[in-house]
């Protein structure tokens, strides 16, 4: 006689072993289909979008605060916009 674990073993009639196991394959999340959509979105940042407006407004003469104020932006902005080369 082979031993079996004491979990598996039948006692009186007892057939736990038996419903507890189902038939047929385990569905994993491997096999689920799926759809990723993968967008190239490459949005330009706002200081490059501004470069050309904050490189005139300051060959007017106006200073960093002020081209922030008229354009609603912070002034670390306008420095960086200052800057940037197109």
């Amino acid at each position: 006689m082979i031993d079996t674990p004491a979990l598996l073993e039948e006692t009186k009639g007892s057939n736990w072993f038996l419903l507890r196991t189902k038939e047929g394959p385990i569905r994993t999340s491997s096999q689920i289909p799926a759809q990723v959509k993968i967008t190239l979105n490459q949005s330009t940042a706002v200081y490059q979008k501004l470069a050309p407006k904050i490189k005139e407004l300051k060959a007017l003469g106006m200073s960093q605060e002020v081209i922030a104020n008229k354009l609603d932006v912070n002034v670390k902005t306008i420095r960086k916009g200052a800057l940037f080369n197109n």
